[in-house]
């Protein structure tokens, strides 16, 4: 038995030493380092989606140890994309939609694309005039219960009147008819209106004579919504999903709730996509897009929304510059997708009938870097696909189905291309200064890496 254990423990030691020699074979290739700037990150122990929350910082990887590997380790791409991460939010953030900010980063940007071996070019537009809408819900004992700047509640805004915000206490008022107004009126009330059982002129005009300061209105489509062009409403009116109305009514069921709403327009503003194409000595009609939006609300580091997306695509774009497709890899990374999918529509807008046709899939990641679990929504077979490799991989990830998502990958979907969009579990805190490096789970960005790679893989087998 000694023996045996004596044998057994030089075959470990001897495989350790084979180990150790090829880590430092590793290290010590230069001629490969990705081109994305990195900043240093102190050393720590790397962190899995079983640790602790929240996960530690990452080390610093190693520059160009992994490139030579056709299927890079997922965690060692979660080294990578948390350091480009870390860039992103301690150099390049906020990136505020149609600022100055948001152009020093598509600049930045587009060096780093261009130094990794993609022809790259900046796509400038201007974005139309937009309107943002607020909504806050707090309780009668003034605790903040919901509201629209942290994704509790979807909010579009219908009817602008003002700049000034409005707060009441909320009241269901069903269809807004005559008989369903309190007979005291809607004096220091934010009236809940259903749509459907009279027109949404009629309603809004009811409400507002009986002195609401504003108004929330459900339907299950915001198309269901028709304004007739002269109509000039004189309080600001929201849309609610019906989802998310129903969560609101049920918080007035249970006590009172005041709301504050806010309807404000954004002037117009220049910003520009990043577009980056392999650069590739045959051309093909074929290619496969992959989109993320580098802009983010003022006032926060956009960690999760959407750094996490960013730097997982820039991690890809890196491992990928080098490797042989039957098709053209084109990586888009869109601007003002805050201020309403602007960079992401311009662009879809501009594709020529054959560019649509010539294009395989759109590969979308944004704010998958928050949680505990991927989410796959799009199209079946690329959601199927992309499961079946995250579960190879012993990702987690779900099947989310289409849930309505908004993203960069919505506009590619209406002009008829199949998409592929990665989200993660946790969005809570996109949207807002708490949108920060240390709620980042570094494995969700390595994993989405790892998926985004081994779906271009699979699509060229199915190309060839």
């Amino acid at each position: 038995m000694k023996l045996l254990c004596s044998k057994i423990l030089a075959l470990q030691l001897l495989l350790f030493v084979v180990a150790a020699i090829a880590v430092l074979g590793a290290c010590g290739s230069e001629e490969s380092a990705p081109a994305v700037a990195i900043a240093p990150t102190e050393t720590a122990a790397p962190a899995t989606v079983e640790e602790e929350w929240p996960p530690a910082p990452r080390p610093t990887p190693t520059p160009g140890a992994m490139l030579g590997l056709p299927t890079p380790e997922p965690s060692s791409l979660a080294d990578e994309a948390y350091a480009v991460l870390n860039t992103l939010t301690t150099q390049y953030s906020p990136r505020e939609s149609g600022t100055d900010q948001e152009k020093n980063a598509a600049l930045y940007l587009q060096k780093n694309l261009d130094a990794i071996g993609y022809d790259t070019s900046l796509q400038k537009f201007y974005s139309p005039e937009a309107s943002w809408s607020v909504v806050h819900l707090v309780s009668g004992e003034g605790e903040p219960l919901m509201n629209s700047e942290v994704s509790h509640l979807h909010t579009v805004p219908v009817v602008i009147a003002g700049h000034e915000s409005s707060t009441g206490l909320l009241t269901h008022v069903g269809g807004a008819l005559q008989e369903d107004i309190p007979d005291h009126g809607l004096e220091g009330r934010i009236p809940v209106i259903d749509l459907g059982t009279t027109t949404f002129r009629e309603q809004v005009d009811r409400v507002a004579e009986a002195g609401a300061a504003g108004a929330l209105i459900t339907s299950a489509e915001l198309d269901d919504i028709l304004i007739p062009y002269t109509y000039h409403a004189t309080i600001p009116v929201i849309w609610l999903s019906s989802a998310d109305a129903r969560a609101v009514l049920r918080l007035i069921e249970e006590s009172e709730v005041s709301a504050t709403i806010a309807v404000e327009k954004i002037d117009s503003a220049e910003s520009q996509n990043v577009v980056a194409d392999m650069r590739k000595s045959a051309s093909d009609d074929r290619v496969v897009i992959l989109g993320a939006h580098y802009d983010t609300v003022e006032d926060t580091q956009g960690a999760s929304d959407n750094g996490s997306g960013l730097a997982t695509l820039l991690t890809v774009a890196t491992h990928i510059a080098e490797r042989d497709y039957p098709f053209d890899v084109r990586i888009v990374l869109f601007g003002t997708e805050e201020f309403g999918l602007f960079g992401s529509e311009h662009y879809a807008e501009n594709m020529s009938p054959d560019e649509i046709a010539g294009t395989i899939a759109m590969l979308n990641f944004d704010a998958l870097g928050s949680g505990t679990t991927l989410h796959a929504i799009g199209d079946y077979d690329l959601t199927s696909k992309a499961i079946e490799i995250g579960r190879d991989l012993g990702a987690p990830i779900t099947l989310e189905g289409d849930g309505g998502a908004t993203s960069d990958h919505a506009p590619f979907e209406e002009v008829g291309i199949l998409t592929l969009f990665l989200s993660s579990n946790d969005i809570s805190r996109i949207n807002s200064p708490d949108d920060t490096i240390e709620h980042i789970n570094p494995d969700l960005l390595g994993y989405a890496a790892e998926i985004g790679i081994a779906m271009l893989d699979s699509l060229a087998e199915e190309a060839r």
